[in-house]
């Protein structure tokens, strides 16, 4: 679950990141979805985190193809680092 919120994180705060992830929701999908962001998780609700969870689980095939693009067009060294991280976590077992 941690890895999960990391994730969250990662694409909430950033506007390019929300930009991607947004597209390549779009590109994957024919229809329109309200949500275009990953939900965070909620410390005390757990019903909350069933529901982020459930959208993690929706968004993992965008999850991938934007962490891909964010690969070969991301400068900074740590921000590589983390998508290789959590690209290996979400995709290798």
């Amino acid at each position: 679950m941690f890895l999960y919120y990391l994730i969250a994180v990662f694409f909430n705060f950033s506007p390019k990141r929300q930009t991607c992830l947004g597209e390549c929701r779009s590109a994957l999908e024919d229809t329109e979805y309200k949500r275009q962001n990953v939900k965070a998780l909620c410390r005390t609700r757990w019903i909350e985190r069933h529901d982020a969870l459930e959208i993690f689980i929706d968004f993992l095939p965008a999850l991938v193809d934007a962490m891909s693009q964010l690969m070969e067009t991301e400068t900074r060294p740590i921000t590589t680092a983390y998508i290789s991280g959590f690209l290996m976590a979400i995709t290798g077992f």
